[in-house]
């Protein structure tokens, strides 16, 4: 049986534990963005589960220079200054949507540059760690 003390004390430990929301997942994926806008492409790497390191340098290899460390931070920066070459300065971000996932939460956010916008999209685990980061750009060609 519950005494009234016992009880309070489960109270403030349910209440002191880390809640995880959907918005400190969105909270998160947009301090990503601001990383990213300021060139903390280590703050970002650091975010990353240790596979999902490893599984991001292989499968965005850095194309403009063949040294680069086998690293995520240069890749970042090349594919975040791609990215601002074609659609121009980065602005904000327009809107953000989270779902849940298996594992934690899935945020897609819609960047706006001068010229465009552009989507990315962050996976979560339950630890709030990045398990996937994709721009999942649509690409029409020209007509021919």
């Amino acid at each position: 049986m519950y005494t009234r003390q016992s009880y309070n004390i489960l109270i403030e430990y349910v209440f002191s534990m880390s809640v995880q929301t959907d918005d400190s997942f969105d909270e998160q994926a947009r301090q990503l963005i601001s990383n990213l806008t300021m060139g903390a492409y280590d703050a970002v790497a650091d975010q990353f589960t240790p596979e999902f390191r490893s599984e991001f340098v292989d499968r965005f290899p850095p194309s403009y220079d063949p040294y680069l460390k086998r690293d995520p931070e240069p890749i970042l920066e090349e594919h975040w200054r791609s990215a601002q070459s074609l659609y121009g300065e980065y602005e904000s971000i327009d809107n953000s949507t989270v779902e849940p996932t298996d594992t934690g939460r899935r945020v897609d956010l819609s960047l706006q540059f001068a010229t465009d916008t552009y989507p990315v999209r962050f996976e979560f685990n339950k630890d709030q760690q990045v398990t996937e980061l994709a721009f999942p750009a649509e690409y029409s060609p020209p007509p021919y």
